[in-house]
């Protein structure tokens, strides 16, 4: 609960981003400003994953460790393949 009170008074005194909102007060959209970081950061969250679902939970002899690591592999793809339609649809 402190991290998000913490987190909630440092967007209260900070505001809306530079440029969020025009003269009129009507909001303006910000699309995404640098995809290749993006993808690096999606990148090293999915790296992560498989050390924390696959690794961590069995030995890589069991065969529970492969069923682990596929189901996090598909997971991946899937939100991928999922958020590329959403975009393709949303922005025509």
């Amino acid at each position: 609960m402190m991290g998000g009170v913490a987190a909630l008074a440092g967007a209260i005194v900070l505001g809306p981003r530079i440029g969020k909102y025009g003269a009129d007060g009507k909001p303006r959209p910000m699309p995404g400003h640098h995809i290749p970081m993006a993808m690096l950061g999606t990148f090293i969250l999915l790296f992560g994953w498989f050390g924390f679902n696959a690794a961590s939970t069995f030995a890589a002899t069991d065969n529970r460790f492969t069923v682990a690591a596929v189901n996090t592999a598909i997971a991946g793809a899937f939100g991928a393949v999922v958020g590329m339609a959403y975009v393709q649809l949303r922005t025509k």
